[in-house]
């Protein structure tokens, strides 16, 4: 939308949907990393505090977890919708409907400064505790094996702190594309927005970027962790219209994926009754 209505130097899709379409675009990137900030913490109580992530995961906390997500994301954005502070509008030097001033006030800077920098500042704490959580671990096991001798539940122990150093080393991995692709958006929208939009071509390619980190997360996610490829192709076995040979494979791929739950040590914070379907698969 942005580059077609920088091309024919106007918004041509109705002004209802001028005021519609930056509460959507807006909204979903709150809630990319809001979401990943949620992620981020069960990745930390899992490894520092596994006792009670089992308790503090169940169903319905997830749900109040998911909920509590989009809430707050769109909420964020009554303000401008209702014309309190700044309003949504169309920006005549982009061409692209976003936070406009009213009144000579817009909210627009202070959403981007707290909803991006403060949850980056969460993230990076975060990964900064699981960091030293994970050193402290390795320093204690090597410790204690140098006593005991290699047995097979430091086995298991070592390959559950590599398992969490790969899973955390993805969500790092995704975190940086985030950053690569809506930083310039936050930078286009209180840098130069201070300056009244000097540089109109820099606000359609942040724009572009941000648009861009729907395809890089679920190839990041793919590459990076096994069980999302199974999921990924267990998810494609189950729509009707793709080929029986798809569903076969998504099958099999979905048996491996039970056995690698299944013998996952029982303190990773996962149950098998939190995988249905895993009990009808015979190893």
């Amino acid at each position: 939308m942005a580059i077609w209505s920088r091309k024919l130097k106007k918004w041509t899709f109705g002004d209802h949907l001028c005021q519609i379409f930056p509460v959507i675009f807006y909204g979903n990137v709150a809630v990319s990393l809001l979401s990943m900030v949620c992620i981020t913490i069960n990745r930390y109580i899992l490894i520092a505090c596994h006792n009670i992530y089992i308790q503090l995961y169940r169903r319905k906390w997830i749900i109040c977890q998911l909920a509590f997500v989009w809430i707050v994301s769109f909420l964020l954005l009554l303000p401008p919708l209702l014309g309190i502070w700044g309003e949504m509008g169309l920006d005549e030097k982009t061409f692209s409907c976003t936070i406009l001033k009213k009144n000579g006030k817009s909210i627009k800077k202070a959403l981007f400064l707290t909803g991006f920098l403060l949850p980056c500042f969460v993230i990076i704490t975060s990964y900064t505790c699981i960091y030293v959580k994970v050193i402290q671990q390795r320093k204690l096991i090597k410790s204690h094996r140098e006593f005991t001798g290699p047995v097979k539940d430091h086995t298991n122990a070592v390959k559950k702190g590599q398992e969490d150093n790969r899973l955390t080393l993805m969500m790092m991995t995704i975190f940086i594309c985030f950053l690569v692709c809506f930083l310039p958006l936050m930078l286009a929208n209180v840098v130069d927005d201070e300056r009244n939009t000097t540089h109109p071509w820099l606000h359609i390619v942040a724009s572009v970027m941000a648009w861009a980190s729907s395809v890089i997360n679920p190839i990041v996610y793919a590459a990076s962790n096994r069980n999302y490829r199974i999921a990924y192709m267990k998810f494609l076995g189950s729509i009707k219209f793709w080929e029986k040979p798809i569903s076969t494979l998504a099958s099999r791929n979905s048996k491996e994926f039970c056995h690698t739950v299944r013998s996952s040590p029982p303190n990773n914070g996962t149950t098998h009754h939190d995988f249905k379907g895993c009990e009808n698969h015979s190893l």
